[in-house]
């Protein structure tokens, strides 16, 4: 239903110094009218604020405010729309949205200003998604990627799609409903042809999508390798406190330990992990199991390997089973012992890039 008037307040919760009660619907004027008495003379100019009081529908005075009013169907929703820019308390903002609510407004449901706005056309599915993608954004770069998203960057690529695979299906039916008429085809090379060029754009557009992921919802690093090889201080080093407790004796991290970091704007989920080792201990070895969960499910591994003891078996065969496409090899402690000559990939058929030195 998209005919009756709906409210809510448009503004995150709690308090703030300034809240907005939001109103859509063939109702939005009428009520814009019953509960706001404007400063001074003269009707309401779309898109004009002006300011007064809002009371409620006994003619309470509810808040000194601003209140504008934009008529369809060019706003967000398509529909007329009001809104109320009052004092950000959360009791007053209750208030305004009651008394909206007993003037004929019906209390909107969970993303239902946009909904209407993608059911009177202002906007398709993938714009509507960046909506919700800029609010929830966890960096600037997220907030660009959603921004040109609700543009209808990401709209237009696939509406481009899905004009070529029309083309092709016509085609087909073309050539399966008249087979013996002369008829305009593409040649099969020709046809070929353009499957195969949908099918790279498709690909080109799920790669992206997955290259941006990480600015979308971040990514999960995390901090692998055997006891004592400087893990922990390593986090300690990244977040820029004592967050992982440092001792010399092996086995101090029992449990893994998380915290959100943002390097260069990228956000982060920093993950420290329990030395990994043969043990009897029975808290130990559950602190390994986790950590080895941690470590399958990591977009990034770093490997830590102590520089005093280098690299050995159990270090390439962690490698080969984790696979080089997400792990970076650290070689930590190197103001005690530096890495020999292209030690990284050396002992190993797997391509590995140069590794960082901690």
């Amino acid at each position: 239903m998209t005919t009756d008037t709906i409210a809510a307040i448009a503004t995150a919760p709690g308090a703030g110094g300034i809240g907005i009660v939001r109103v859509s619907g063939p109702g939005a004027l009428p009520i814009l009218e019953k509960l706001f008495a404007p400063a001074g003379k003269g009707g309401y100019k779309p898109w004009i604020l002006r300011r007064g009081r809002v009371q409620d529908t006994e003619g309470n005075t509810l808040d000194d405010s601003l209140a504008v009013f934009m008529p369809g169907p060019k706003t967000f929703t398509g529909e007329d729309v009001a809104e109320f820019q009052c004092h950000g308390g959360p009791v007053l903002l209750a208030a305004v949205l009651e008394a909206c609510l007993c003037a004929g407004a019906r209390l909107a449901e969970r993303g239902e200003f946009t909904r209407r706005a993608f059911l009177n056309g202002r906007m398709d599915l993938t714009q509507a998604e960046a909506v919700a993608e800029m609010i929830a954004a966890p960096s600037k770069e997220g907030a660009r990627l959603a921004a040109a998203k609700l543009d209808g960057v990401l709209g237009q690529r696939i509406g481009d799609l899905r004009e070529r695979v029309e083309h092709l299906r016509a085609q087909i039916c073309l050539a399966v409903d008249f087979p013996e008429e002369e008829v305009e085809c593409l040649p099969q090379e020709g046809f070929l042809s353009a499957i195969a060029d949908v099918k790279a754009a498709v690909a080109s557009l799920l790669a992206g999508f997955e290259r941006t992921r990480c600015w979308r919802e971040g990514v999960t690093v995390v901090l692998a390798g055997p006891v004592n090889a400087g893990k922990s201080s390593l986090m300690n080093a990244l977040l820029g406190r004592q967050r992982a407790v440092v001792t010399e004796y092996p086995g101090t991290t029992r449990d893994f330990l998380e915290e959100p970091i943002q390097l260069a704007g990228l956000p982060v989920r920093l993950v420290d992990t329990a030395g990994l080792r043969e043990t009897d201990n029975p808290a130990e070895a559950q602190g390994i199991q986790l950590g080895r969960s941690m470590i399958e499910s990591a977009d990034v591994v770093l490997l830590m390997v102590d520089g005093t003891e280098g690299t050995t078996p159990d270090t390439w065969a962690l490698l080969s089973e984790l696979g080089p496409e997400r792990t970076i090899l650290v070689w930590n402690k190197s103001d005690l012992a530096t890495p020999p000559p292209h030690w990284y990939g050396k002992e190993t058929n797997l391509s590995v890039k140069p590794a960082a030195h901690a």
